[in-house]
């Protein structure tokens, strides 16, 4: 089932189903590994992490299939992001626009309710019981972990959503002052819970959760393998060309931990030089943008000038690649680019290359070494 959605990955319209496609694209390969535990077998430890990669897996194509199931509405963000009061603000401004942003995280905070709520009850589970495989929790956590789930966006809705859980096979059982977590479809799973989320803690502990990443447990980051493999042929050329132009100790490469709200997740990676970030990419299972810091509007208008009169065809690509914003913010400026001037966002000061092909990619490296000579 999986195999299907990740070719067809790239067809999806609607906004909702796009999101739980990337919950999709971002797992990692399976590779469970060995963990030390007197009372639980490495045979039952191997099992519950492929049980619980394939229950994950198995979530995100159901809800893919079918959204409404899952309480995801498919038809409100879509609606108002098409209309034209919402094209109308997309076009120049650089603006916060409430409404798209409460639409937005309404929908991804109904696609993240499921695992969110498997990794409240990993983290708070005070044990595993090896005969049973069943996960035990106290009431008041679990009370607590109920409390979490109240999203000011999608709270009313919870009760039903805790039913969905109930459907899937996860079964909960009070004893005592206990809470007893157990699943009928795949009974080892929370022995792969349990890997996930009592690994050491770190800033990439939640992101190797989401991924279902055991072996990433082990490792102090993700790499750039992890990347490569949930993105398009043509982005991982990319990438990799990236990595042979900016060679050596004097550039590095840092790999940001994936935002917990989000459910459209994307790689965010950074390469550092003499302590500034210098270039810097996102991308995602359907796209890619790399970005050049210039870190001041006045560093934007010398290399502009500089590109001008040096290299003209270089000049032209640059120039399009900052896009104007019309804010009202106090960061916005005026940059000259030849005879003509462009309102920026200086909040960001940086060159945007959506989708880069080879030639974008040479473009950037070039702009960059004159760049940082003149630094």
């Amino acid at each position: 089932m999986y195999q299907n959605y990740k070719t067809e990955q790239y067809n999806f319209k609607c906004s909702v189903k796009k999101s739980i496609s990337h919950c999709l694209q971002m797992l990692s390969e399976l590779k469970p590994i060995q963990v030390a535990d007197d009372n639980i077998s490495q045979e039952d430890f191997y099992e519950g992490q492929k049980e619980f990669y394939e229950f994950v897996e198995k979530l995100y194509c159901l809800m893919l299939s079918d959204p409404d199931k899952f309480l995801i509405s498919t038809n409100e963000y879509d609606t108002y992001i098409q209309s034209d009061k919402a094209k109308k603000k997309r076009e120049k401004e650089h603006y916060t626009d409430a409404k798209e942003s409460n639409l937005r995280n309404k929908f991804q905070q109904a696609i993240r309710f499921y695992s969110k709520f498997l990794y409240d009850i990993g983290i708070a589970a005070e044990s595993i019981n090896p005969a049973d495989y069943s996960l035990v929790i106290s009431k008041d956590k679990m009370l607590q972990i109920k409390d979490g789930m109240m999203s000011t966006h999608i709270n009313k809705d919870n009760e039903l959503r805790y039913k969905k859980i109930r459907e899937l096979g996860i079964q909960i059982k009070e004893d005592n002052n206990f809470c007893i977590i157990s699943s009928e479809k795949y009974p080892k799973m929370f022995f792969g819970l349990w890997v996930l989320c009592k690994a050491k803690e770190s800033k990439y502990h939640y992101l190797n959760y989401l991924r279902v990443d055991y072996e990433g447990t082990k490792k102090e980051s993700p790499d750039i393998q992890d990347i490569l493999e949930t993105l398009r042929e043509e982005h991982q050329q990319i990438i990799n060309e990236l990595q042979k132009a900016l060679p050596g100790n004097k550039v590095r490469m840092k790999i940001k931990p994936f935002n917990a709200i989000t459910s459209r997740s994307k790689w965010k990676a950074e390469y550092r030089y003499k302590g500034k970030n210098i270039l810097g990419f996102y991308a995602a299972p359907d796209n890619m943008m790399i970005c050049i810091y210039f870190y001041s509007h006045l560093n934007i208008a010398y290399m502009s000038k500089r590109l001008q009169e040096e290299n003209y065809d270089l000049y032209q690509w640059y120039k399009s690649k900052f896009p104007e914003r019309l804010c009202k913010c106090r960061y916005n400026r005026r940059v000259q680019f030849g005879e003509e001037y462009q309102r920026i966002c200086g909040f960001s000061n940086r060159a945007e290359i959506k989708n880069p092909t080879d030639q974008d990619l040479n473009n950037s490296i070039e702009v960059i070494k004159l760049f940082r000579d003149y630094r």
